[in-house]
């Protein structure tokens, strides 16, 4: 393994008449219904900073720096702290309660200059669940502007049944609006995304659902929760934005009321009310008893917020859940601060992982890629259809699974595990399988940019070699598998009382990590695992050569995952990438 220690990076660093919608709760999904639920060496990767990247909108695609999206709107200096991040996180992450005093408030909403408001510090509630308030989130002259421009420029729709009463915009993603388009850009920015899953410990993608509310005089919504039951729906957070008038108190009514649960989850009673207050965030983990209200406005004035859930619908279709909970979140955080590398066992569902085995034994890998000075692997055939023939189903497998391991939410997720600030989108990726023969060298022509190595390994095996699955796999350096007791294992007893030495394969594919001439990594073909690791520019790696032993072949998703500029990892030559990146390309 690896010993390695990484310094932890700061979070964060952090139109036509539509049709009416359906009606929504105070965070933004609709109901959908009228009652009921709502809808050992060398350290082979420095610690990361914060910087630019790349990221597209509904309406235009820009290259800009997160905290620049973030600065556009005014966002308190305060949530970049990261001792007052981290503070709010080891709350959240254990069910405890903190009042946490703001580092800096804007200057027009000192805590001295607006007595009487509720919050003035950074608070988390861990009952009856876990919750969340920020006061003083954004600029208050920009929040002026938005909330001008929202009641202005966007239509709202009248929702009413048995269960609520207010108004409702249209999905505000679709908005063009210049206040709105930059709270819009903030919010799906990854420094901000990062920034909840530093508090959260969730596995958090930059897909939300963005809408606002208004409720009048005698508006409301009534008890319910707003998880719906579907695995791929994914919601994890949902937050409020409060844009209600400055002198709003709790007797004015329209308050964020939150229940706990009887034995059998419930609602029971009112435990926590979070009363609205301007330029406050409130949020909270959905869970099926995370059932909550908002109480009936009282006064002739409007309770008016914009309201978002963040999700991860791509996560819990394809990763062992295990992997998602924020023990096990924060246990590779953990493992990864220290050594700079993990390997994930059982990281897809086992459905998901069988399946892909299926595709991946019916897929062709017919295409050897070189130079032979380089490299020699194998690639998917190029698949030519007949005709209209639709491509096989196991092309769409593989497709599918080399997507999701491309997308956003897969990069969320390991920028959530590793601490780096990686990119949205991987430098290389490709689906390729090492046979007998097969091999990488460490070339100087072939430099790969330095960044976060992830490979998934799905290995096959050999016509006619069904043990072998079973088998240690190892590149036989000591003794070629020969009994020599020369390889530095420990020598066991049989049951004659013969002293033998544990056969080894020999079957080469080993993936090693070098610097100079200290090997810093070795790491083998396993069954549904995920293999992640810090590589420094200068740190080189190479798949050892399959022999003619081997019964079994090396198949794999191999990415490589750059940090935005301005972190500790400078681009470097990619040789590879777009050579790999064009190999599994399907004409």
């Amino acid at each position: 393994m690896v010993a390695a220690k990484r310094k932890k990076t700061a979070a964060g660093s952090w139109a036509v008449a539509p049709k009416p919608l359906p009606a929504t709760d105070d965070t933004g999904k609709s109901s959908g219904k009228s009652s009921g639920k709502s809808a050992d060496a060398k350290r082979p990767r420095a610690a990361s900073q914060p910087g630019t990247t790349t990221t597209t909108t509904t309406t235009t695609t820009t290259t800009t720096s997160s905290s620049d999206k973030l600065a556009a709107v005014g966002f308190n200096a305060s949530y970049r702290d990261a001792s007052l991040v981290s503070a709010m996180g080891d709350a959240f992450k254990s069910f405890a309660t903190a009042s946490l005093p703001l580092t800096a408030h804007s200057s027009s909403s000192k805590p001295s200059s607006r007595p009487g408001r509720t919050y003035t510090d950074a608070t988390v509630h861990a009952r009856p669940f876990r919750s969340v308030v920020l006061p003083d989130v954004l600029d208050p002259s920009f929040l002026s502007s938005l909330r001008k421009t929202l009641l202005a420029n966007e239509a709202f729709y009248h929702k009413s049944n048995d269960l609520y009463e207010f108004f409702q915009s249209n999905d505000l993603k679709r908005s063009t609006s210049k206040e709105l388009v930059q709270l819009r850009e903030a919010i799906y920015s990854p420094a901000f995304v990062s920034f909840m899953q530093s508090i959260t410990g969730l596995a958090l993608t930059e897909t939300v659902d963005l809408s606002a509310h208004r409720y009048p005089q005698n508006g409301y919504l009534l008890c319910h929760d707003d998880d719906i039951g579907s695995e791929d729906d994914g919601r994890r957070i949902a937050f409020i934005i409060y844009l209600v008038e400055e002198d709003w108190a709790a007797a004015d009514g329209g308050l964020l009321q939150l229940f706990d649960c009887d034995d059998k989850g419930r609602p029971n009673n009112i435990v926590k009310s979070i009363v609205p207050q301007w330029n406050t965030m409130a949020f909270f983990e959905v869970l099926p008893t995370s059932h909550h209200e908002v109480q009936q406005v009282f006064c002739a004035r409007e309770r008016v917020s914009i309201t978002a859930l963040l999700a991860h619908p791509a996560l819990t279709k394809w990763i062992n859940p295990v992997y998602l909970s924020p023990r096990s979140i924060a246990a590779i955080q953990s493992k990864m601060a220290q050594e700079s590398t993990i390997e994930l066992h059982s990281f897809l569902k086992p459905a998901v992982y069988t399946a892909l085995q299926s595709a991946m034994d019916q897929a062709q890998f017919t295409r050897i890629l070189g130079p032979a000075n380089a490299r020699r692997f194998r690639v998917l055939g190029r698949h030519i259809p007949h005709d209209h023939e639709p491509a096989p189903a196991y092309l769409h497998m593989l497709d599918d699974v080399k997507g999701f391991m491309s997308g956003p939410a897969f990069a969320a997720f390991l920028r959530l595990l590793t601490g780096m600030d990686l990119k949205p989108q991987p430098a290389s990726s490709i689906l390729r399988q090492f046979g007998v023969g097969d091999y990488t060298l460490v070339h100087d022509h072939v430099v790969e940019p330095p960044g976060l190595d992830v490979v998934f390994s799905c290995p096959g095996v050999v016509d006619g070699s069904a043990d072998a699955a079973d088998m240690p796999w190892d590149d036989g350096t000591a003794g070629d598998g020969e009994q020599d007791g020369g390889d530095g294992s420990e020598d066991e007893d049989d049951d004659s009382g013969v002293v033998t030495t544990p056969k080894r394969t020999g079957w080469g594919g080993g993936l090693h990590y070098i610097s100079g001439e200290d090997t810093l990594l070795s790491s083998y073909p396993t069954d549904n695992s995920l293999l992640l690791v810090c590589r420094d520019k200068g740190t080189m790696r190479f798949v050892k050569l399959v022999t003619a032993k081997s019964l079994r072949t090396r198949r794999e998703v191999s990415l490589v995952f750059e940090e935005v500029a301005g972190s500790d990892g400078e681009d470097g030559e990619d040789g590879d990438a777009a050579n790999e990146e064009d190999a599994n390309e399907e004409d």
